[in-house]
């Protein structure tokens, strides 16, 4: 096994500081519409801060799909 504070790199050439990785989770600091808010921005900076090596949102933004006429 890898040591978890090792670099890691990806395929498409992107590198990890270390293998440590927030998963998504709901926090119930996003608007209801599945934007960010400013306090879950600020969460996850802070999370960012503490060393993880990847740290990804569960929030998104959904719009109806638009018929071509």
């Amino acid at each position: 096994m890898n040591d978890l504070f090792e670099s890691l790199t990806f395929p498409c050439g992107a590198t990890m500081k270390n293998r440590f990785m927030l998963a998504p989770m709901t926090n119930q600091q996003s608007h209801e519409d599945g934007r960010l808010s400013e306090e879950e921005l600020h969460w996850l900076t802070m999370r960012a801060k503490g060393q993880f090596g990847m740290v990804m949102t569960c929030a998104s933004l959904l719009s109806a799909a638009r018929s071509a006429e």
